[in-house]
């Protein structure tokens, strides 16, 4: 996606997400939890821009027209992806690929999105969450809680997270190396990227880090 001349991206950080859902009859192409302890992102498009969603928190995708997918996350926002269904932990409910924690049951079986979009009756088997990532070495949350990662001087930085500000006596490339999911935004400043929620264009001097209503 392309950017208005002299505008720059503005980065959102998402609320704190829940444990990634291993479900049973899984999507052909998924990999393994072992081989993917942090839940990645999926790229969709909405009208004000592209979104990330992260996987466990897309409760449908469900195929439309000329090879769109409608993509329904767990708090009843809707984007849209063009191409097949990702791999992740999906399971078939019809044509569409659904995570059955996020649906609800109706009276004649059939299953409602959170975006409230029907789907059809069949069994549905919960799946057991899937296991939190290990936390960070030397630091008192989860890697899960961390927002990112700032420089305050030489030898010392800042660990955003969701419990607060955790300043360390270490440089900020030392302590990147243990977020290896980090992604630079600016000089001195890293975001943990299976936080992000939505890249906007903005007409500012400088990128700004804000966080996602």
């Amino acid at each position: 996606m392309g950017s208005p001349s002299g505008a720059l991206l503005v980065a959102k950080i998402s609320g704190r997400p829940g444990a990634w859902p291993a479900a049973p009859k899984a999507h052909p192409n998924r990999t393994t939890p072992a081989t993917r302890p942090i839940p990645p992102l999926v790229a969709l498009e909405d009208i004000d821009g592209i979104v990330f969603w992260r996987e466990d928190e897309i409760a449908a995708f469900t195929p439309e027209f000329q090879g769109r997918l409608r993509g329904v996350k767990r708090d009843g926002s809707v984007a849209h992806l063009t191409g097949p269904v990702p791999a992740g932990p999906w399971v078939a409910l019809g044509e569409s690929w659904v995570l059955p924690q996020w649906l609800t049951q109706l009276p004649d079986n059939s299953w409602q999105d959170p975006a409230g979009f029907i789907h059809l009756p069949q069994f549905l088997p919960q799946p057991d969450p899937f296991p939190l990532p290990p936390p960070v070495t030397g630091l008192e949350c989860g890697r899960d809680q961390v927002i990112g990662l700032q420089a305050t001087g030489k030898n010392q930085c800042l660990w955003l997270t969701d419990q607060g500000n955790i300043p360390w006596e270490m440089s900020l490339k030392e302590a990147a190396r243990r977020l290896p999911e980090r992604v630079r935004v600016q000089a001195g400043l890293y975001l943990n990227r299976t936080r992000l929620g939505r890249i906007v264009a903005e007409s500012k001097e400088y990128p700004v880090c804000r966080p996602a209503p």
